[in-house]
């Protein structure tokens, strides 16, 4: 069986010289990256933060509907 959760929130932050006041949500590409420069100090760095609603599963274990030894993965593509 598959079932897939989709995020209800997201969001993309920025740290450093050049993005330090840019923080976003609801794009459509999250960035995710690492920027150094020739001497190896990080010049900048992008997270991503992803919310769940895991109602939904959460009840389906409790009640039987999803085994409890099932599995979860969390599948990130690169654009």
């Amino acid at each position: 069986m598959f079932y897939f959760e989709y995020p209800t929130t997201d969001t993309t932050l920025y740290e450093g010289n050049i993005t330090s006041s840019i923080n976003t949500g609801l794009d459509e590409i999250l960035e995710v990256s690492k920027n150094v420069n020739s001497s190896g100090t990080t010049i900048s760095v992008s997270r991503a933060l992803l919310k769940f609603d895991y109602s939904y599963i959460s009840s389906s274990v409790q009640s039987g509907i999803i085994p409890s030894d099932a599995k979860y993965y969390l599948n990130l593509y690169d654009a």
